[in-house]
C-alpha cells in the first residue's frame, strides 16, 4: 500500500502557503498565504510557476530559486504548523499489524517529510519513503520504483492520495486508488469536480474520512488475500 504525504497523512496546506509567501516576499513579491492557497498545486514548483505566470513574471530560474527558498522555510516552519490527519497514525499502525507493506511517496523534500514523520513517530511504519529529492522525475516513476522495490506489479499496489492529479496518475498506471477527500486534502476546494474528473476510471474510490479509507483498504486486504502490497 502506498500513501501520499501532503493532505493524506499530514495537514500541510497552511505550512506550505506560509513558506511560499515568505519565499516570494524575500524576492520583493508581496503575496499573502491566502493568495498562495488559490494556486495550490500538488507540487511546490507547479504552484510557484502558476503564480508567476498569472503575474506575467514567469522565469525558470526564479521558479527554481523560490522552490529552494520554500523548502528551506518549510524545514523551520513545519513544527507546530503541521499535524497528522486525525486517525491516520492509528490506521498506519493497524495496517502494519496486519502484515501489510507500507510505502510513502511525496512531492515534498525529504528534509520536511522525514522531520515530520520522526516527530509523529510514523517513520518506522514505512518500508520505503520516496520524496522529491529521491531522484525520480515524477510520481509515476516513483510508484514504479516502489513496485520494483516491493517485488510486485504496479497494478498490485493500492494508492491512497488526495488530488485529481493522483487520480490521473493511478488511472494511467492501472493501480487502485483511494482518494481521501477531507478538508485537509490539497484538492478539497475542487471537491465538486471529482465526480466528473474520475468518471470512467476503474478502481477509484472516494473516502470522505480516514474511517472510510480504512474500510476500503481492509476490503482490498480481504479480497486480494495478500496479492496487493
Amino acid at each position: 500500500m502506498v500513501f501520499d504525504f501532503d493532505g493524506t497523512l499530514v495537514d500541510t496546506r497552511g505550512a506550505y502557503c506560509q513558506a511560499m509567501a515568505e519565499a516570494f516576499n524575500q524576492k520583493d513579491i508581496d503575496l499573502a498565504p491566502e493568495e498562495i492557497a488559490e494556486f495550490l498545486f500538488p507540487s511546490i514548483r507547479g504552484t510557484i510557476a502558476d503564480i508567476l505566470r498569472a503575474m506575467e513574471r514567469f522565469n525558470r530560474q526564479l521558479v527554481l530559486d523560490l522552490e529552494k527558498d520554500t523548502i528551506d522555510s518549510l524545514s523551520a516552519l513545519w513544527f507546530g504548523n503541521v499535524q497528522p490527519i486525525k486517525g491516520m497514525p492509528e490506521l498506519l499502525n493497524e495496517l502494519r499489524d496486519t502484515g501489510s507493506q507500507l510505502y510513502l511517496v511525496s512531492n515534498s523534500h525529504s528534509s520536511f517529510v522525514l522531520a515530520a514523520l520522526t516527530d509523529f513517530q510514523l517513520g518506522e511504519c514505512f518500508n520505503n519513503i520516496v520524496t522529491l529529492d529521491s531522484g525520480h522525475r515524477d510520481k509515476s516513476e516513483s510508484l514504479e520504483y516502489i513496485a520494483h522495490n516491493a517485488s510486485c506489479l504496479v497494478a498490485e499496489l493500492v494508492y491512497v492520495a488526495d488530488t485529481i492529479m493522483d487520480a490521473h496518475i493511478s488511472n494511467e498506471l492501472g493501480l487502485p486508488l483511494i482518494i481521501l477527500l477531507t478538508k485537509c486534502s490539497w484538492d478539497y476546494d475542487r471537491k465538486d469536480e471529482f465526480p466528473e474528473a474520475i468518471a470512467g476510471m476503474k478502481r477509484v474510490d472516494i473516502a470522505p474520512s480516514v474511517k472510510d479509507a480504512k474500510m476500503l483498504l481492509m476490503k482490498y486486504i480481504e479480497e486480494a488475500a495478500g496479492d496487493f502490497c
